[in-house]
């Protein structure tokens, strides 16, 4: 490659090299040290001072570049390009970044030359790899909110969750206790009746007074379900508070029906109340609450203006109505033993049961608790209801609810079911047994009495611990077995001429006896017949 004058002058012999004059720069101080390195030759006093060492001139890198100045000034781009293609690329690096950085710093390009065009491009270049790293330092601190907001996001969903899902639990277990006890109510008197619908009606007020919405009222337990898909919304809680009762209509005569009593049959209405945030307990909701459902987390207290989720105030307070409902049950079972106690004996029974401690009170409420399941499976009837718990997981807290009905209380009232029991089907036998009574009967009153024989004889067998579908023969065995010695039952069954095996079996294992393996062999099987000839 052939270099034009301005390069061949500018690669002259280093030896005599054109200076080009430099604009004078003011000196610049050395930089500043923190721990200058002291001199290692001695050092001249001050007051001589040294001779000025020969200048050497510029060196042949310097001369260089100073001599290409000119020509970089007039067109840079142009000049570099044919060193480079020259195969000076080595020499022309060396040159920029060597003599000629030093040379170029000192003289401000003009504006428009090719130097300010090469700063500028620089300047560019940087500023735009600064953008660059700007933008991922943004976008990676924008993905780390994002992030961060999702996971707030999905925290807060779940804790929304968990908070639906508790408060859902919530109605549940107010529902179910509910449930609970009206079928322990369902065959009550009006005066029990009239004590659970005081108790309704405290626990519904701070519902109410908080702002609920009633949706409904009056409305009948056998169309809850109904009103329920009609008139509510999904997502939304609903309280059931018992507000009256209704007459049980039968669909095929149209009138009230009658129970096997002869009473008319009734059933629960409720009032429907949308559940508010909060509600605030006053005096008589504290005081109903403590007597039946303490607040075991406060040491047994509820306290006026305590606040409390309206799902969580609801829970309580259908728990505290189930605990009601049972505390009822003994306070009846209790008065029926009564009636046959003498006035001493009333008072002692009375002083007994207000001198309980506070142990005793605490006893029976979790006995009650775990008792309302078996008595809403025998609709209220204590003595049922124990015979049910005998058979199941709680067997070991028998003790316990004899002891919250009082000592031998439901013996007496087994032995005072069955006589009034067995003195109904002795009646209802004898009238329709009666050919003159049973002609002139009408026929619904027949009926009745047909149904209420039937009833009689399944409850009488029921108390006895026998299938209600047992035979008359059976059920009057079991009730004279009852009165023999325990020691002796076994004796007097297997003892018997006219009772049949299978029979002995069933009446001993009622008893819980041995079954002698005798009475369990089976008869020797019959030969089969000789083929006969053909």
């Amino acid at each position: 490659m052939i270099l034009d004058p301005e390069l061949q002058a500018a690669a002259a012999p280093l030896e005599t090299p054109a200076v080009a004059p430099t604009p004078a720069v003011p000196t610049v101080a050395a930089p500043f040290q923190t721990n200058p390195v002291a001199p290692s030759g001695p050092v001249a006093s001050l007051g001589a001072v040294a001779p000025a060492a020969p200048n050497p001139g510029p060196s042949p890198r310097t001369a260089l570049a100073q001599a290409l100045v000119p020509a970089l000034q007039k067109n840079p781009l142009q000049y570099l390009g044919k060193v480079a293609v020259a195969g000076h690329i080595a020499a022309g690096l060396d040159l920029l970044l060597g003599g000629a950085t030093n040379a170029l710093s000192r003289v401000a390009a003009p504006e428009g030359s090719g130097m300010a065009v090469l700063s500028q491009t620089a300047q560019n270049i940087e500023a735009a790899k600064q953008a660059k790293i700007d933008a991922a330092q943004k976008a990676q601190q924008q993905q780390f909110e994002n992030n961060l907001k999702t996971n707030e996001d999905k925290r807060a969903q779940t804790e929304l969750g968990l908070e639906q899902q508790k408060n859902t639990l919530l109605m549940a277990q107010g529902h179910a206790a509910l449930i609970t006890s009206n079928r322990i109510a369902s065959q009550e008197t009006d005066e029990f009746n009239q004590k659970m619908q005081a108790g309704a009606n405290t626990l519904a007020k701070p519902m109410l007074d908080a702002g609920g919405e009633v949706v409904g009222h009056d409305i009948p337990d056998s169309q809850m379900a109904d009103f329920m898909s009609k008139n509510t919304n999904n997502g939304d809680h609903y309280a059931h508070f018992q507000d009256g009762r209704a007459p049980v209509i039968d669909p095929n005569t149209g009138k009230q029906k009658i129970d096997l009593d002869g009473m008319p049959v009734t059933e629960p209405t409720y009032q429907i109340i949308k559940v508010g945030p909060n509600v605030v307990i006053n005096q008589k909701q504290a005081d109903f609450l403590n007597q039946f459902e303490p607040n075991d987390a406060q040491g047994g207290k509820w306290q006026v203006g305590q606040t409390l989720s309206g799902q969580a105030y609801y829970s309580v307070a259908m728990k505290a109505q189930q605990q009601q409902t049972v505390a009822l049950n003994v306070e009846k079972a209790q008065s029926e033993i009564k009636k046959a106690l003498s006035g001493a004996q009333k008072n002692k029974a009375d002083a007994a049961l207000a001198n309980q401690s506070a142990a005793v009170k605490a006893q029976n409420l979790r006995t009650s608790s775990m008792f309302a399941t078996y008595l809403a499976q025998t609709g209220g009837d204590p003595v049922l209801a124990l015979d049910l718990m005998k058979r199941s997981k709680d067997a070991n807290s028998i003790g316990a609810v004899e002891q919250m009905y009082g000592p031998g209380t439901l013996a007496k009232l087994r032995a005072q079911n069955l006589t009034t029991l067995t003195e109904t089907i002795e009646s209802d036998q004898k009238q329709l047994n009666d050919p003159v009574a049973s002609a002139t009967m009408p026929a619904d009153e027949k009926a009745n009495t047909q149904d209420e024989l039937r009833a009689a004889k399944m409850a009488r067998n029921a108390y006895l611990g026998l299938h209600v579908g047992d035979p008359d023969q059976i059920t009057k065995s079991v009730l004279q077995l009852d009165e023999v010695d325990p020691a002796k039952r076994g004796a007097t069954i297997l003892g018997s001429t006219t009772m049949p095996n299978n029979a002995k079996i069933y009446l001993l294992r009622h008893y819980n006896l041995p079954v002698p393996p005798a009475l369990l062999s089976k008869p020797a099987a019959q030969p089969a017949p000789a083929p006969t000839a053909q």
